[in-house]
């Protein structure tokens, strides 16, 4: 029984969200945000803003995405620091990948030696480079979904959640690596444009990792996903009356 309502509200939280916005959360949370933004943005190939970020190696980066057209090209982009010019650093990249969008982490320019983690090309150390997002661009249409992403440089882990949900983790992340500079629509280096649009907003980076609990806090159902968990609420109940 357990099982089945953590289920389904994993599938609940899935089904749509959208950040509650820096504004509305607890004093706590509100903490070590050296970066945000609370304005609806369209990203296409001619809006493309870069900004400078300053982190440390463990850190968190949010935001609400929807209405992927994106047929090439960066969502998000996050430059590394492991040499003092942008592009020979790491990046954490989110692209679509076919039908589904995806998180790499990647080497920066054609001429980088290093991953973000710090590792080196051909010799990574962490457990794994690409992690779906659980999100498709058919879904993205109908619905705002919450990104998260959280470097843990004590536990040595980062992690990857889809309006809360763990959709991916990568192990080993044994990381000097920070967050030099951010991108929505392009990649850092090179200035590579979209081919398509999205809708962005309430983008944060905390200067640590949130856990688990706090990025569960930090999103709000949408009025369908919250029936969605009543629902199954009511199903649940409804099955424990009968037996």
């Amino acid at each position: 029984m357990k099982k089945t309502l953590i289920a389904l509200f994993a599938l609940a939280g899935m089904a749509g969200a959208e950040s509650v916005g820096l504004a509305n959360m607890s004093a706590v949370l509100q903490q070590d945000v050296v970066f945000s933004t609370s304005s609806l943005i369209t990203a296409t190939s001619s809006n493309t803003p870069w900004n400078e970020v300053s982190t440390g190696t463990s850190f968190t980066v949010a935001f609400d995405i929807a209405n992927v057209t994106l047929t090439s090209g960066d969502i998000f982009s996050a430059s590394g620091s492991n040499t003092a010019a942008g592009w020979d650093d790491g990046m954490l990249q989110i692209r679509t990948d076919g039908s589904n969008v995806v998180l790499y982490n990647t080497c920066g320019g054609n001429d980088s030696t290093k991953y973000f983690d710090g590792s080196t090309r051909g010799n990574p150390t962490v457990s794994g480079y690409s992690i779906d997002l659980g999100l498709t661009k058919e879904a993205s249409t109908t619905g705002t979904t919450t990104i998260t992403l959280v470097s843990d440089a004590t536990a040595k882990t980062f992690t990857a959640y889809n309006n809360g949900v763990q959709v991916g983790q990568w192990t080993n992340w044994d990381t000097n690596t920070g967050i030099t500079g951010i991108q929505f629509g392009s990649r850092f280096y090179g200035g590579e444009t979209i081919d398509g649009s999205f809708d962005y907003n309430h983008a944060i980076i905390w200067n640590r990792a949130l856990t688990a609990e706090e990025v569960v806090s930090t999103v709000v159902p949408e009025p369908a996903s919250a029936t969605l968990s009543l629902l199954a609420l009511a199903g649940l109940a409804m099955r424990r009356r009968r037996a």
